[in-house]
């Protein structure tokens, strides 16, 4: 059973947004000790309290069990009639390396390691009209992404194929509230291919894309990929 300690945020529910569910590693614990507080949950409090009123859920998850005790929950709450709120963007922070590894610990404090292969097994069939989102270094970088659309069912995947620092959070406050952005009934191809081809666009068009430049530069800088089901993977298709 995990820590109920862990159980950090609850965001208000609001029907009209596309909810974010985060699961988290303790990103410094072994570098900063209990003392470090280094998360994306200051930015989903942005998103939440700020114009866009975004719902948002927080979890932390330093092992293998915590991550996929929470994957459950997320899974599970669109049956349940407490959660009638969908939360289609699922949030992974944890740290990872090529091919789709994400790097957690044991119970007694040992690295371990879960692969992509082993999650989307997890998430089979059950992720339509969801965008899963890898925040770690590299851990899209020779992914399957494919075969990851393809067996979760998801609508996108998106990722970093480069190593990420602090900075990577600007991108990913701009990349969140994009997923916002777009109008529609829930996740669609439609509303994630919408938001790529947005993030893509550097021009200056009524306003619409001030600063747009920088946070594709920053996206390049970070090799930010965002695959979507059912098109080509190529470079056009999924990379700045």
């Amino acid at each position: 059973m995990a820590d109920k300690s862990k159980e950090k945020t609850r965001g208000p529910y609001d029907s009209r947004k596309r909810g974010i569910y985060s699961i988290e590693t303790n990103w410094y614990e072994h570098d900063c000790g209990q003392a470090d507080a280094t998360s994306i949950e200051p930015i989903l409090r942005l998103l939440s309290d700020g114009y866009w009123k975004v719902p948002f859920i927080s979890r932390d998850a330093a092992t293998r069990g915590e991550l996929f005790h929470y994957i459950k929950k997320w899974i599970d709450m669109e049956k349940n009639p407490k959660d009638p709120l969908p939360f289609p963007i699922l949030y992974l922070g944890f740290h990872g390396s090529k091919q789709g590894k994400l790097w957690l610990e044991t119970e007694s404090g040992e690295q371990d390691m879960v692969n992509y292969e082993v999650l989307q097994n997890h998430l089979e069939y059950k992720c339509k009209g969801k965008v899963i989102h890898f925040a770690g270094c590299s851990i899209i970088e020779d992914m399957d992404t494919k075969q990851f659309l393809e067996s979760t069912q998801a609508v996108a995947v998106s990722g970093y194929s480069a190593n990420i620092d602090a900075d990577a959070y600007a991108f990913e406050f701009l990349y969140l509230q994009y997923l916002q952005y777009f109008g529609g009934d829930g996740m669609t191809v439609t509303v994630a291919e919408k938001v790529r081809d947005f993030l893509r666009d550097n021009r200056d068009d009524k306003g619409m894309h001030i600063g747009v430049k920088a946070f594709r530069q920053l996206g390049n800088n970070f090799g930010f990929e965002m695959h979507i089901r059912g098109k080509p993977n190529g470079t056009n298709a999924a990379k700045f």
